[in-house]
C-alpha cells in the first residue's frame, strides 16, 4: 500500500489483512491502524527502503508469514464486529426505542 497522503482508516488494508494478504505499508497507509502486531520492519515511503520490504515478503517465506499473521491478528482483535459495535450496541440495548 504505497499511499503517499489519505486520512482515517483505510479499508484496503483492513481487507488485505483479512484476505490473508502480506501486506506492506507505507507510513499513509498505516495511519488511523492500530499496528501492534503488524511485523514490518520498515514502515517507509522512500522508494528503495519500500521495495526492500516487498522483496523481503517475497523471498523470505518467514517474514511473509509474519506479515499475514500479524495482519489477520490485528483484524481478530481490533476490528471484529464486538470491537468495532460494542458501543453502539450497548446504546441502542440501553434505550426504550421500539423498532
Amino acid at each position: 500500500m504505497p499511499l503517499r497522503f489519505a486520512n482515517g482508516i483505510k479499508i484496503k488494508v483492513l481487507e488485505s489483512f483479512s484476505f490473508g494478504k502480506a501486506t506492506i505499508l507505507s507510513p499513509a497507509a498505516i495511519q488511523g491502524i492500530n499496528f501492534t502486531y503488524f511485523p514490518q520492519k520498515r514502515i517507509s515511503i522512500e522508494p528503495d527502503i519500500f521495495a526492500e520490504e516487498i522483496i523481503n515478503a517475497l523471498y523470505d517465506q518467514e517474514y511473509k508469514e509474519k506479515l499475514i499473521k500479524g495482519g489477520i491478528k490485528t483484524i481478530k482483535e481490533f476490528y471484529n464486529p464486538e470491537a468495532c459495535y460494542s458501543e453502539l450496541i450497548e446504546k441502542i440495548s440501553s434505550t426504550n426505542y421500539i423498532f
